[in-house]
């Protein structure tokens, strides 16, 4: 049977984005993970630069991308990784309308994995991010840092000095060193926030380190996340970054979580043996191929 044409739009009608939400809850159950990214999710009420591409009616035969211009980067996201050629060849017609190569994300590639073979496609892989966990509780281990006060994120009074350290220490990150002030006060407002996980170090009042978690309260577990962690890369003592991330996943143990993830990308060596020697593990990589239109 010939599929039907995905319908491209930059505003979705209200039933469509009903449909794509309710697919989102039930493909993350049957995952046991998250079917679309947070920014994907969120991308789906902002209405601003954002195309839809959209097909069938039901969960069982819905199919959903979701496309974006970001840096002259036409970066595209599936739900729940369904791929298909229409669908695809829907989002490369939209590349190539707006000159632009095409980016696609796909999520939790295990080892080995290749099931779109892009590769043969003639696709090249441009980034890998590791999703990496461990059990709670964390080994307790005495650190020391005379300089450094470690205390909540004030969202009142330490929201800019914030910005300009996340700025500084995510320079060449595409994503978090693009953070500003209307980005962090979306997340501060947000349901999971909890002042208690954001803790921020100083050095002579002056922010020196952070680490921010998260909670996942998903129907599939509970489960605790290093959402961002950075020390500054001028001003901060030598373990800092592990003093952070140690007080943020006994925090974690203390609200009665089992287990904590997060998300690093491949290529930072630094960030990667930190977790490695806390003891995370590699659960599936999230993997970014650059498509030629």
């Amino acid at each position: 049977m010939e599929q039907d044409q995905p319908r491209a739009t930059s505003r979705l009608s209200d039933s469509e984005r009903a449909r794509i939400e309710s697919a989102i809850t039930h493909l993350g159950r049957e995952l046991s993970r998250e079917a679309m990214t947070e920014q994907a999710r969120d991308r789906l009420t902002s209405g601003n630069g954002v195309d839809h591409f959209i097909t069938g009616e039901n969960v069982e035969t819905l199919r959903y991308a979701q496309g974006v211009l970001s840096e002259a980067r036409y970066e595209v996201e599936f739900l729940a990784d369904r791929f298909d050629e229409v669908l695809l060849d829907s989002v490369l017609s939209r590349a190539r309308e707006i000159g632009s190569s095409c980016f696609l994300w796909i999520h939790g590639v295990t080892e080995g994995g290749d099931a779109l073979d892009l590769a043969s496609r003639g696709g090249q892989l441009e980034r890998t991010i590791l999703r990496m966990s461990r059990a709670l509780p964390l080994p307790s281990v005495e650190q020391s840092f005379d300089q450094s006060v470690m205390r909540e994120f004030n969202q009142n009074t330490d929201r800019h000095a914030w910005l300009a350290l996340n700025r500084e220490a995510f320079a060449e990150h595409p994503e978090q060193g693009h953070l500003g002030d209307a980005d962090l006060r979306v997340r501060l407002a947000q349901p999971w926030f909890d002042p208690a996980g954001f803790l921020v170090s100083e050095n002579q009042g002056v922010i020196n380190g952070f680490s921010w978690s998260k909670v996942h309260d998903d129907p599939w577990g509970r489960i605790g996340e290093i959402y961002v962690i950075a020390v500054s890369p001028h001003n901060a003592p030598k373990g800092l970054g592990r003093a952070l991330l140690s007080a943020s996943l006994n925090w974690m143990s203390t609200i009665g979580l089992d287990h904590v993830m997060l998300y690093v990308d491949e290529s930072n060596v630094r960030a990667r043996h930190l977790y490695d020697s806390t003891g995370f593990t590699i659960q599936w990589q999230d993997q970014l191929w650059r498509l030629a239109t």
